[in-house]
């Protein structure tokens, strides 16, 4: 559960980096697809919030199967941080 705080807390500044960009964007840059990317990778945060919190309520019984989940969780935050970068914006 301890190293779970940094992942989350990686998660956070990789949002607060690609929310900086965004800012930074001209405003005649098509940020189609990078909003919508951007709402991925929102999603996935959200995502990994709650199954860390679920983790963290988890019975013996249940342990496994929900470390399984916060391990998807991250891998699809990541997933969605590698396509906000890869967006034809970034």
């Amino acid at each position: 559960m301890a190293g779970l705080t940094g992942l989350e807390a990686q998660v956070a500044e990789q949002v607060k980096a690609l929310n900086a960009k965004r800012t930074g964007m001209k405003a005649s840059t098509d940020t189609k697809g990078w909003d919508l990317a951007m709402k991925e990778m929102m999603d996935a945060q959200a995502y990994l919030t709650a199954m860390v919190i679920e983790l963290g309520k988890s019975t013996r019984e249940f342990w496994d199967q929900n470390k399984d989940k916060v391990g998807r969780a991250w891998v699809r935050t990541q997933d969605a941080y590698g396509k906000v970068k890869a967006s034809t914006t970034s």
